[in-house]
């Protein structure tokens, strides 16, 4: 279901935003933009786990940025709820080259189906020899699924055929700050067996100009703006045309967006922690199949949209075209030849779905 933001964009568009704004490297005030849209609806959760999907699916493998660096930035984060320790951690990402050979692996590599695992043993032996034999499309299929069935044992057969292939070579270690172990597993495999990937030239990382900052205290101001102008003064991007190469909530719904932005954007807002303190603040409650808001009152009701109502009626095309237009048609391939100039997978020996939509 389509969830809108604080101002009213659909919450999976917005981080597929965020995702494209660190690859096209061009205007980082976009990328705190996006970012900043996640943190004050009150996803903080989301916006964590995000900036951790796109670490290792796209920096991770070989980034000359440590992984500590990152997790540096994010407990000074939630220590204190600064957001500037947000826009410090995405600035870095947004200086580093971005890799897909992970996204590609995790998403759009095709699933094989295997034979029930009894023995974790003999499925390491056989993902040793698939190795040898660059064969990544089972590899990751076999990691996924050893996975599923216990995470501990995976983790440990995994580092005894890693000591197998190399005594010297480090084991691997969870981030517990992130939930998924397949994307760290797979960033750990390719660094550790230099499957065809070209290392990047290494460079050094500039500091974030004050501008940046500056921009973001500009964003978050709201004095002296009257709540019906909010959009008008906040909406400063509108959605990338290559957000539709992945798969949108949208699409999944009854009704186009504009209708549900127009007539029900309080029913598709219960679910931001941003609106949803606002609608406790009235007793609000739901009429699930009209999907609008029920006031205990008429007065409630007035007293609400004199708060904090934003006059959608008065609203300018160009300012909520920024949140609800229609895209072209594009693929994914529009966006791995857009952001990456060489795929470093041997393509041959794996089946690589250039159709699937992806969901991100």
């Amino acid at each position: 279901m389509v969830v809108l933001t604080k101002h009213l964009y659909a919450l999976d568009e917005v981080k597929i935003n965020l995702l494209l704004s660190l690859l096209e490297k061009k205007d980082f005030n976009k990328v705190i933009f996006w970012s900043a849209e996640i943190f004050h609806s009150g996803f903080l959760r989301e916006l964590l786990d995000y900036i951790w999907q796109i670490y290792y699916d796209f920096y991770a493998l070989f980034s000359n940025i440590k992984q500590y660096k990152i997790t540096c930035k994010i407990k000074n984060f939630q220590k204190n709820n600064n957001f500037q320790e947000i826009i410090k951690l995405m600035y870095i990402l947004f200086q580093l080259q971005a890799y897909c050979e992970i996204f590609i692996i995790r998403n759009m590599l095709k699933p094989l189906k295997f034979a029930k695992i009894n023995k974790f043993e003999k499925v390491f032996i056989i993902i040793e020899s698939l190795i040898k034999e660059k064969k990544i499309n089972p590899i990751y299929n076999y990691l996924k699924e050893t996975l599923k069935i216990n995470e501990t044992l995976t983790i440990k057969q995994y580092n005894l055929m890693i000591q197998r292939i190399d005594k010297n070579n480090t084991c691997f270690k969870r981030n517990n700050m992130y939930s998924q172990t397949l994307p760290q597993l797979l960033n750990h495999l390719f660094r550790t067996i230099h499957i065809e990937i070209k290392k990047p030239t290494k460079k050094r990382l500039k500091k974030i100009p004050t501008l940046h900052f500056k921009y973001y205290e500009k964003l978050i101001n709201t004095e002296n703006i009257e709540i019906t102008k909010i959009l008008h003064h906040k909406r400063h991007y509108e959605l990338d045309d290559l957000t539709c190469v992945f798969s949108l909530c949208r699409d999944e719904m009854s009704m186009p967006l504009s209708h549900i932005f127009w007539y029900h954007w309080e029913y598709y807002c219960q679910k931001t922690p941003y609106w949803s303190d606002k609608f406790k603040e009235f007793q609000v409650k739901w009429d699930h199949e009209k999907k609008s808001a029920l006031f205990s009152q008429d007065s409630e009701l007035d007293t609400f949209h004199e708060k904090y109502d934003y006059d959608l009626d008065e609203l300018p095309y160009e300012i909520s075209y920024k949140s609800i237009k229609t895209f072209n048609n594009k693929n994914i391939l529009d966006f791995l030849y857009l952001y990456f100039d060489i795929i470093n997978l041997p393509l041959k020996k794996n089946k690589i779905d250039i159709k699937k939509i992806i969901k991100y």
